[in-house]
């Protein structure tokens, strides 16, 4: 289901306008990724967790070279669904 797909279903079930179920769609999806970029999880009972994960540093190999390399560490979303 595409994002567009979610905003015609809801005005659909909601009995709005297409145009104000597109502008609720990207309201909610602009406010889940800025919590995410802030390092924030979120909570939605009864569709799941949105969690920001750390990963490791990785080490790598460049064979030719013989040198060692090092991926930072970065961070990364999840869902977890109920």
């Amino acid at each position: 289901m595409t994002k567009n797909d979610l905003a015609r279903e809801l005005a659909v079930s909601e009995k709005l306008h297409l145009s104000t179920a597109v502008k609720a769609v990207d309201g909610i999806l602009r406010i889940i990724n800025e919590s995410l970029a802030k390092g924030d999880n979120i909570y939605l009972r009864g569709l799941g967790t949105f969690e920001v994960k750390a990963t490791k540093e990785k080490k790598a190999r460049r064979h030719q070279q013989r040198k060692d390399r090092y991926h930072p560490c970065r961070s990364h979303s999840e869902i977890q669904t109920q």
